[in-house]
C-alpha cells in the first residue's frame, strides 16, 4: 500500500513520533526478532457494533465476523486499513431502514481470523468476498468500498461482474500512479524494524493515523483507538496485517484493475473527500475518468476517514444513488 493509511509530513507529531520509534527499533533490533501479541490492559473489542451484533461464518477454514441489518436490497460495505466493520457503524445507523446492510471484517482486522501463510494479497482478499457472497446467498449485491477495500471489491466486481449490480467508491486507490512511500513507512517494511515499533508503540500509531486521517480530531476518540487497534484485547492481529499490505508489491494487481477498469460498464458512484492528506482528489478524477458510467462527488473540510466525521453526507449521497 502507498502513502496510506499513513503520510508523514516534515515537522508533524506524526513524524517526531517515527522518528523516535526508528532509532528504538534500530538499537533494539538485536533483541527482538518476533513480536509476540499482547493483550490490551483496557478491554474495549466488544462483539457489539453500536447496538448490532456481529455474526461469524467459516470461509476457507478462518472465521470471518460481520454486521447485518436491515431489510431489502444487499448492500456490502468493504473496508481498509487500519480499520474494520467499525468504521461502517454510522453509516448502517442512517442506510439499513432502506437496505439490507452487511458489514464484514476482513481478514486480520476486527474479529475476523487472519488468512492463513500471511497471505495479504488484493486477490486473496477478492476470493473471500467471493465466498462471502456465495455463502450468505447474496444477489445482485451493491458494493461500497474504501481506502485498500476498494482494489479487493473492484477486483472482485471484475472477476464476477454478475455478481453485484452497482458500485460505490470512497477514497481509496485503483492506479499504479501513487507516490512513493515515505521513509518511516520504508523502515517499517523491513523485519524486524516495523514489528518492533507496532510492539512498543503500536496504540500509538494507530492512533496518529487515524487522526492524521480527519479535518476534525475530536472525533478519533480514546474509545474508537481502541476498537481499531485491539479488538476483543488483543493487540498483535491489527499491527500484524498492517506490516503485511505494507510489504506487499502492488503493482501487478493494481495494473490488473487499470487495464479492466473501462470495462466496468455499471452505475458507480465516486465520493471522495477533499481534505485527504493520504489519496489526493485527483486520484478519484482519475477513477472517474477511467470509469464509463460514474458520478463524482466531492465532500469539503473532510478528510480520509470520511466515514468517521462526515457520516450523514456520505449516508445521504449513498442513499440518493440507490434509491
Amino acid at each position: 500500500m502507498v502513502k496510506q493509511p499513513f503520510d508523514i509530513k516534515p515537522g508533524s507529531a506524526w513524524n517526531t513520533l517515527f522518528i523516535k520509534l526508528t532509532i528504538l527499533s534500530c538499537l533494539l533490533s538485536t533483541l527482538f526478532a518476533f513480536p509476540v501479541e499482547c493483550k490490551s490492559s483496557r478491554e474495549t473489542g466488544s462483539k457489539e457494533l453500536q447496538g448490532v451484533s456481529m455474526e461469524w461464518i467459516s470461509i476457507n477454514g478462518i472465521k470471518v465476523s460481520y454486521a447485518t441489518e436491515g431489510e431489502g436490497m444487499p448492500i456490502l460495505l468493504i473496508h481498509g486499513v487500519p480499520t474494520s466493520s467499525f468504521l461502517w457503524r454510522k453509516i448502517i445507523r442512517e442506510i439499513t431502514p432502506y437496505a439490507k446492510v452487511y458489514a464484514l471484517d476482513l481478514p486480520g482486522f476486527g474479529h475476523s481470523d487472519p488468512l492463513p501463510a500471511g497471505d495479504y494479497s488484493i486477490s486473496s482478499y477478492a476470493d473471500v468476498i467471493n465466498a462471502f457472497v456465495e455463502k450468505l446467498s447474496l444477489k445482485q449485491v451493491t458494493l461500497v468500498c474504501h481506502d485498500f477495500g476498494g482494489p479487493i471489491a473492484v477486483t472482485f466486481a471484475l472477476k464476477h461482474p454478475d455478481k453485484y449490480t452497482q458500485l460505490i467508491i470512497l477514497n481509496t486507490f485503483l492506479h499504479n500512479n501513487l507516490p512513493p512511500l515515505t521513509t518511516p513507512l520504508k523502515v517499517a517494511r523491513i523485519r524486524p524494524l516495523g514489528e518492533i515499533l507496532f510492539w512498543f508503540s503500536g496504540r500509538a500509531i494507530i492512533e496518529a493515523g487515524l487522526k492524521a486521517g480527519v479535518v476534525d480530531k475530536s472525533v478519533i476518540t480514546e474509545g474508537i483507538v481502541d476498537r481499531y487497534y485491539s479488538p476483543g484485547g488483543s493487540t498483535g492481529k491489527t499491527g500484524r496485517s498492517f506490516l503485511g499490505m505494507l510489504r506487499l508489491d502492488l503493482t501487478p494487481e493494481l495494473g490488473f484493475i487499470e487495464r479492466n477498469l473501462k470495462t466496468i460498464d455499471k452505475r458507480t458512484l465516486i465520493i471522495w473527500a477533499e481534505n485527504d492528506d493520504y489519496l489526493p482528489i485527483h486520484l478519484g478524477e482519475k477513477i472517474h475518468a477511467d470509469m464509463s458510467d460514474s458520478t463524482f462527488i466531492r465532500i469539503p473540510n473532510c478528510g480520509h476517514f470520511l466515514q468517521e466525521e462526515c457520516s450523514n453526507r456520505v449516508s445521504n449521497e449513498i442513499l440518493e444513488f440507490i434509491r
